[in-house]
């Protein structure tokens, strides 16, 4: 391959380079040992009026194993009304038809959601012991109406630490969500922090009023809980006005909570900690029929503190504010030049040589960018890496093997992906990332382009024995054409399932080999690599003679095993070590694999020998 030697000689050095800087990073992932459990306060009142007893008994029970903080959620009209806290009743004479009336459990709540519906501009009419109120329906469970105080007060009298859970009103303008952050509440010494409640954040729907409420978390000191996967309207934004003080949250809605198990639910809990170093857990209780029973739910938050603790984790708020961190400046401006050169290399084994000066001045370029605008710096270096390394890696195989070198080829082919993959691991180990405040850039150009240049130059360099009309038209079999509508089939299947919210969920027996895996190699290996892209590698090592069509198929599947390795370094948030068992797993487990393989293929043409012959 054109430029070999100064590929693998870069290599090495980003290799060297990036060693003190890994060191340094598995170091502070170690310091991250705090975790925060968070126990929903409206699942444990349900269970105490089933039980008929007084929540705080049952809070009692919990604190004695080491679960002292509640979510508390803002009250709501439906909530309200669920609680037989509000009773609707008939309009009084001569009130206005337009209005929904209920007749309050006590003074203090009809008074609370009178000065709340006041400050939001809402009419209130009140008639002795009924309240008038203008509430649309769509608004019955998203509009704040006021907080329990003396319940706060009773759980701080406990002992209990509080997250609040507030909701926002649309459009709210500055001055009125200062009004309502002006609530006793906040000032209770034992609120340590915000999780919303609804589909918005506080403030969200008016810039000003979204920073003011990051200014008021900021002045008081407390995390904004940026949930995974549920995609509240305005969290981004939040989190981008207070990163200091933003902690990723991990929960299980009640809606998809019925279709777990204590133990799936446990390890779905212990995989966001291990697996992407989240550090506040929210915990819903099962209140579905089919699991009903406090004891049940206690004796699953205990499993739960003790499968923690058996991480070698600790329980408590994670340090806050976090101590911001940025990868070397001249380990950047390293990156930028290996993965200029990279880039023309790649060029230079597609079309033809290009004059050297162009690696410096594409290093320089992209070196200007990393100081003038440090984060998109690092995401167009990082893509660049994305891109590249495994490409080259494939490339690189190719030719060595078509030279009979095959184990060199495969040492060096790791050696430059390697490379890339840290090009990126310590390039963009920035708390930004970590955070998940910023992300990846370009995932699926990353996860495409490889393997259609590699597709491309397979041709290109005619090591299939042809071109691509030749092998594709004019020499491929009927049976192989299946293999090819195959093929496309499986890589746009392999497009849609990447990512955490895949077009093509993961089946049933996939789930489970992922659990079985899961728990008895503590890192998951990822699927692409030890079902298809290691194994792939390893026939083509071992096979002589096949096909173009299948020599392709085992070249491109190589690929996508590369491509995945790569990606595995593209998730800034989960641990190194983590992600440097993963693909010790991941490559062990791929020798029994391509056993199974092995032994397939021999079968098969055996099979196709004999059977082939029949009525010749």
């Amino acid at each position: 391959m054109p430029g070999r030697r100064l590929l693998v000689l870069l290599s090495i050095v980003v290799l060297a380079a990036a060693l003190p800087f890994a060191l340094e990073r598995v170091a502070r992932e170690r310091e991250n040992r705090s975790v925060l459990l968070v126990v929903d306060w409206d699942d444990l009142e349900w269970f105490a009026r089933t039980k008929g007893v007084d929540p705080l008994v049952l809070a009692r029970e919990l604190r004695q194993e080491g679960f002292t903080v509640f979510g508390v959620s803002e009250w709501s009209l439906k909530a309200l009304k669920a609680r037989g806290l509000l009773v609707p009743a008939p309009a009084p004479p001569d009130a206005p038809p337009y209005l929904q009336y209920f007749t309050g459990a006590s003074e203090a709540v009809r008074k609370t959601l009178a000065e709340r519906l006041n400050t939001l501009g809402k009419r209130v009419e009140v008639f002795g012991e009924v309240l008038g109120v203008s509430l649309l329906p769509e608004e019955e469970e998203k509009v704040g109406l006021g907080w329990d105080r003396d319940l706060i007060q009773r759980l701080r009298e406990e002992g209990c630490t509080l997250v609040l859970r507030p909701y926002n009103y649309l459009n709210v303008p500055p001055e009125v969500l200062s009004r309502l952050l002006g609530d006793d509440v906040w000032k209770n010494e034992g609120v340590v922090g915000v999780i919303a409640s609804g589909d918005s954040i506080p403030g969200y729907g008016n810039p000003q009023s979204l920073r003011r409420f990051a200014d008021f978390l900021s002045d008081r000191g407390l995390f904004f809980g940026y949930v995974e996967f549920v995609g509240q309207k305005g969290e981004d934004t939040l989190a981008r006005l207070v990163p200091q003080w933003t902690l990723r949250v991990h929960s299980i809605p009640p809606d998809e909570l019925k279709n777990y198990t204590p133990e799936t639910a446990r390890e779905r809990f212990l995989r966001a900690l291990r697996e992407r170093s989240v550090r506040v857990l929210y915990l819903r209780l099962f209140t579905e029929p089919s699991f009903t029973g406090w004891e049940r739910n206690f004796v699953y938050l205990q499993d739960l503190r003790k499968d923690i603790q058996a991480q070698g984790l600790a329980f408590g708020l994670p340090p806050l504010p976090h101590r911001a961190f940025a990868p070397s400046r001249a380990f950047l401006v390293l990156s930028a030049f290996v993965v200029s050169f990279f880039a023309l290399f790649l060029f230079e084994a597609l079309f033809f040589r290009p004059p050297l000066w162009l690696g410096f001045l594409g290093g320089v370029l992209l070196s200007v960018v990393v100081f003038t605008s440090p984060l998109w710096g690092m995401k167009v270096v990082g893509l660049c890496a994305g891109v590249t390394a495994p490409t080259l890696s494939v490339m690189l195989l190719v030719e060595e093997f078509s030279q009979g070198r095959k184990f060199r080829g495969i040492l060096e082919a790791f050696l430059v992906a390697f490379a890339g993959s840290l090009v990126i691991a310590q390039g963009l180990y920035h708390w930004l990332f970590v955070q998940r405040i910023e992300q990846y850039f370009g995932v699926k150009v990353m996860l495409t382009f490889p393997v259609v240049l590699v597709f491309l130059y397979l041709f290109r360099r005619r090591l299939l024995g042809g071109s691509l009309q030749e092998v594709l038209l004019g020499d491929l079999r009927r049976f192989e054409l299946l293999v090819a509508a195959f093929l496309g089939v499986a890589f746009v299947l392999y497009l849609t399932r990447s990512g955490n919210f895949p077009l093509l969920g993961a089946g049933r027996l996939e789930n489970q080999m992922r659990t079985f895996l899961e728990r008895i190699l503590f890192a998951r290996p990822r699927t692409k690599e030890f079902l298809v892209g290691y194994p792939a590698l390893w026939l083509l090592a071992s096979l002589r003679d096949l096909r173009p069509v299948y020599r392709m198929v085992l070249w491109l599947s190589a690929t996508v095993g590369f491509v995945t390795m790569v990606n595995s370094f593209c998730h800034l948030h989960t641990p190194l070590l983590f992600t440097l068992l993963r693909f010790a797993n991941a490559l062990s487990l791929s020798v029994p694999v391509f056993g199974v393989y092995y032994l397939a293929v021999l079968f098969a043409l055996w099979i196709w020998r004999t059977v082939g012959r029949w009525g010749a």
